[in-house]
C-alpha cells in the first residue's frame, strides 16, 4: 500500500507539472498571436473617423493600468473631435512588449459604436478600435495624442494645490 501512494502521488505531481507546462506553452502563444494580429490590422478608414466626429454624442477615457484608477467622460462636441483627432492616417504600431493602457469608448446617443484600445509606451503607438467586441482596425497616435494619454493615464499621489485648498 505505501508503494502504491508513492507511485500515485509521483504520478499526480507529474501530471501537476505537464499541466502547468501545457497552460505556460498556451499562454505565450495567445501573446505571441495577439501581436501578430494587430500588427495585421488595417489602417481604421479615415471616413469613419470623419462620421464619428460628427455623430458620437459622448466618450469615455478608462484606464486600464492597475496603479491609475481613473476614468473621464466628456458630452462636448469639441473634447470628442479633440480625442478623434489623435488617430493619424497611419498604421497603429504595436510590438508584443505593450499592453493597452486605456480604452475610450464611443457612444451615440447611449449606444456604444466603438471602442478603442490606446498603446503608446515600449515603441508602440496605436489606437486599436473595437467594434462588437472584435478588433477592425489601428491608426497611429499623434504625438499630441500620446502627451494627452501620457498625462491622463499617470499615477496621482497627491491631490493639487486648489484641491487642497478647497477640502479645507
Amino acid at each position: 500500500m505505501n508503494i502504491n501512494n508513492q507511485l500515485m502521488n509521483k504520478f499526480l505531481v507529474s501530471a501537476f507539472v505537464f499541466i502547468c507546462m501545457m497552460m505556460s506553452c498556451k499562454e505565450s502563444g495567445k501573446n505571441g498571436s495577439n501581436s501578430n494580429t494587430l500588427a495585421n490590422l488595417p489602417i481604421f478608414p479615415a471616413e469613419t473617423i470623419t462620421e464619428l466626429n460628427k455623430t458620437v454624442t459622448s466618450i469615455d477615457l478608462i484606464s486600464l493600468k492597475k496603479e491609475v484608477n481613473v476614468s473621464m467622460s466628456f458630452d462636448n462636441p469639441q473634447a470628442v473631435q479633440y480625442v478623434l483627432s489623435f488617430a493619424d492616417d497611419e498604421k497603429g504600431l504595436v510590438t508584443g512588449g505593450c499592453p493597452p493602457e486605456g480604452r475610450i469608448v464611443f457612444i451615440v446617443n447611449g449606444n456604444n459604436t466603438y471602442d478603442a484600445e490606446i498603446y503608446y509606451q515600449n515603441g508602440c503607438s496605436a489606437m486599436v478600435w473595437l467594434q462588437g467586441g472584435k478588433r477592425v482596425g489601428s491608426n497611429k497616435i499623434s504625438n499630441e495624442g500620446i502627451d494627452f494619454f501620457k498625462n491622463f493615464l499617470r499615477p496621482r499621489t497627491a491631490l493639487p494645490d486648489s484641491l487642497k485648498t478647497q477640502q479645507q
